[in-house]
């Protein structure tokens, strides 16, 4: 007996998506159903909503352990997960960066994978035309447009930029410009293109870049600035973004940024007992700082839009131990989904701090010596994304 096609979409809809993968191959009908953008988006409206989210970050296990293993801590659980388990990761030591539910990893600096968790399938990339000793890179996905009712998962760009770390310190006019390779999943090619800043620039210790409004940023090599750039700008320019950080304070070097919901740019940092919150808005009212037509962006442009102290929230220096060698949290990150959370760690417990409630709260134990500088947020996708 057939049933009505909307009785059908409403079972899958309610089906774990194993199970709605497992009736693609009932016949070719049930396949171009479950393939169909529609049914795509509409589970993803439905439950989208209650993906679990957090950031990976890789860890020694413990003193004697030569091999790193890769850990996602949830924002929305008080769980940790590994992924040791999974073929496609066994050798894949280093999460870089995720972008739609999509991971790149990389075991070195010139080989890269893109992987979905959900189908378990993953690609190589081809080799990419130089190999460098340090790479910083970028990793941005769409929705593939196919033009037809078919809907074949994402698209993606990765951006790669080469140099060594610590960076060798050139003359202004050359460190002005930089070698770009992009590769395309749209074309399966790497392409070259050269970058230029209106004064000379380094990119930093961290490898990947934060996407913000499709535009990559990557700290400095002084943590004074931000380098942002829009791999999808056929002028190659690079904005610079000073910010307001005097590095002759002691603020434990640990800061951070990321967009907000109304197209600014925040960046926060722990000084002298308190965490402060900058805002970067843009010149024109209702636009997005990205937009604004300037190379260099000058301290003078912040403002000061939320400022506390860790005792006004019950934080004080009998709250942490010797291990972390900190009298406050240390950050970890912004959380790009809501961004006036801030996660911090102290000597034993991951807490968040709600910049709107002005309140913390614990969410999980960890060990201090377990973490590494690189956090990676990540929204686990509930539909396969390759």
């Amino acid at each position: 007996m057939d049933f009505p096609k909307d009785i059908i979409l409403e079972i899958l809809l309610r089906l774990p998506v194993k199970s709605v993968m497992r009736f693609k191959c009932v016949s070719s009908d049930w396949n171009d159903t479950i393939s169909a953008a529609f049914l795509r988006k509409n589970y993803l409206s439905r439950h989208g909503k209650n993906a679990p989210t957090g950031f990976f970050y890789s860890c020694l296990p413990s003193y004697r352990s030569k091999t790193r293993h890769n850990k996602f801590i949830s924002c929305t659980a008080m769980e940790t997960r590994e992924f040791e388990s999974l073929d496609c990761l066994q050798n894949l030591r280093n999460v870089l960066a995720s972008s739609k539910g999509l991971l790149l990893l990389s075991r070195n600096h010139n080989t890269y994978h893109v992987i979905d968790l959900v189908s378990k399938k993953h690609v190589e990339l081809p080799k990419p035309l130089e190999k460098y000793p340090h790479a910083h890179v970028g990793f941005v996905c769409h929705e593939q447009e196919t033009g037809g009712r078919k809907i074949n998962g994402l698209s993606y760009k990765l951006v790669r930029v080469g140099g060594t770390f610590p960076p060798v310190m050139l003359p202004d006019n050359e460190a002005k410009t930089r070698a770009v390779e992009t590769y395309s999943s749209k074309t399966g090619k790497w392409s070259k293109s050269t970058v230029m800043a209106a004064t000379g620039f380094y990119l930093g210790q961290l490898t990947a870049a934060k996407v913000i409004g499709g535009v990559f940023h990557w700290w400095d090599g002084d943590w004074e600035r931000v380098v942002a750039y829009n791999p999808d700008n056929p002028k190659g320019r690079v904005k610079l973004i000073n910010l307001p950080w005097d590095r002759g304070i002691d603020g434990y070097g640990r800061k951070d940024f990321e967009g907000t919901q109304n197209g600014c740019l925040q960046f926060f940092f722990i000084i002298h007992g308190s965490i402060e919150v900058w805002v970067l808005k843009s010149k024109r009212e209702g636009g997005s700082y990205l937009d604004d037509d300037e190379d260099v962006v000058e301290v003078s442009r912040w403002t000061l839009a939320h400022r506390i102290s860790f005792s006004e929230i019950g934080v004080g220096h009998s709250d942490f131990g010797p291990e972390s060698g900190h009298h406050y949290p240390l950050p970890i990150a912004i959380i790009p989904w809501n961004p006036h959370i801030i996660l911090l760690t102290s000597s034993n417990e991951i807490i968040s701090y709600d910049q709107t409630e002005r309140k913390i709260e614990v969410l999980y134990p960890y060990r201090f010596d377990e973490f590494s500088d690189e956090f990676v947020p990540f929204q686990w996708p509930v539909w396969p994304c390759l």
